[in-house]
């Protein structure tokens, strides 16, 4: 492996730099810049990312997210439960729901 230099054949930075210089598309099709390749084969990173894919990501997190405050949370008190018992799962369950809200609050926020 050689290094990833501009101008030497075959190198990422060569090739990210000639697809721009031909106006080729990323694979959210997005077509590269020239002014963006020529810094990122100088090791400085921009590049712009699909909204679609920042909130699909999101959604995924959130989904994940709400499963695992339903598990944590989220309990049944068994028959022979007592009050206090009850209550405490009651509050469990409640800080569950406030937890998925704020998340879900939070998700609606940065998706807009």
């Amino acid at each position: 492996m050689g290094p990833n230099m501009p101008g030497l054949p075959l190198t990422y930075s060569t090739d990210k730099i000639m697809n721009a210089w031909n106006a080729h598309q990323d694979q959210f099709h997005r077509e590269y810049d020239l002014p963006t390749a020529l810094l990122s084969a100088a090791g400085v990173k921009l590049a712009p990312y699909a909204v679609d894919a920042l909130t699909r990501s999101a959604a995924l997190k959130l989904e994940r997210d709400i499963r695992e405050i339903k598990q944590e949370n989220m309990v049944t008190p068994s028959k022979t439960a007592t009050p206090a018992q009850r209550g405490e799962v009651d509050r469990s369950i409640e800080r569950g729901r406030e937890k998925i809200d704020e998340r879900v609050t939070k998700f609606r926020e940065v998706a807009r």
